[in-house]
């Protein structure tokens, strides 16, 4: 059974980044796979989500959020199913070793694909980061699109189901419908 976790999920979900949770559960139902949420977060969890946050939000739970290195910091080296979105993927960049050192520059605000290698991701950015938009270590993702990411962006998806080591591809028409729903989100987000 894979275990699911999600750090105070009423809080860390400033652009609905628990819908990842959503997706990411429903990929397992569809499988077949079983799978319990964790009512409290459990940074031993299979999958670990850290959404976005207000900044006064974070400044509250600040301590908290830094209590959890030691556990991501492991993640990150054994490259374990995690996601960090947002403002919370910024908190952690020069906190934990192997994310990016931020820096600083304009603030870019709109919907882009991100590349991190061979992993591409499709959001909403609205930082004054200048790192890159996505941060991929095995299984270990930061990203400072915005949103439910893994509903737009079916590499992390594959990056995270791989990892968890669920088998089996959605039937044809599950898969299908889901690229055309990509395929219109992608077009109705960008302007030209």
């Amino acid at each position: 059974m894979i275990s699911v976790s999600s750090f105070r999920p009423e809080l860390f979900n400033r652009n609905a980044d628990q819908g990842n949770i959503l997706v990411l559960t429903k990929q397992l139902q569809w499988r077949g796979v079983s799978f319990e949420m964790r009512g409290e977060f459990d940074i031993n969890s299979d999958f670990v989500l850290i959404g976005d946050s207000f900044n006064a939000v974070r400044r509250e739970y600040a301590a908290e959020l830094l209590e959890l290195v030691p556990g991501l910091q492991a993640r990150l080296d054994q490259g374990r199913p995690t996601l960090l979105v947002g403002s919370s993927y910024e908190f952690y960049l020069g906190v934990l070793d192997g994310l990016p050192k931020p820096t600083r520059s304009n603030r870019v605000s709109e919907f882009r694909e991100a590349k991190y290698g061979r992993v591409s991701a499709f959001g909403y950015r609205n930082t004054d980061l200048e790192e890159p938009d996505l941060f991929v270590q095995g299984a270990f993702i930061g990203t400072t699109l915005y949103g439910p990411v893994l509903a737009k962006s079916p590499d992390l998806l594959k990056v995270l189901l791989e990892e968890l080591e669920v088998e089996g591809e959605l039937s044809p028409g599950f898969s299908t419908r889901l690229d055309l729903y990509l395929e219109q989100i992608k077009k109705t987000s960008i302007a030209d």
